[in-house]
């Protein structure tokens, strides 16, 4: 199955009974089990969500950092320029 673009899988287990699911995300495998299939495959895509939204973040913070690094990097050089100067 998938969603967003996400491959995930439920299977059915026997001992104990229930469900378990499995996402390929970018930074690996996810795993779980839940009672019955619904609630595998809710679990599932909660994962899957809850992983977009780590990534969609560490890229937010990554971009910050960037600009931060390009508007303050001029300034440092300023400053070191005018104390040898």
């Amino acid at each position: 199955m998938e969603h967003k673009g996400t491959q995930y899988t439920v299977v059915q287990t026997a001992a104990p009974s229930g469900s378990k699911w499995t996402v390929n995300t970018e930074r690996g495998i996810r795993t779980g089990t839940a009672g019955n299939r619904t609630l595998a495959i809710l679990r599932a895509i909660k994962a899957i969500d809850r992983e977009e939204r780590q990534i969609r973040a560490a890229r937010r913070k990554s971009e910050q950092l960037e600009r931060k690094a390009r508007t303050t990097l001029p300034d440092d050089i300023r400053r070191t320029h005018h104390a040898l100067g």
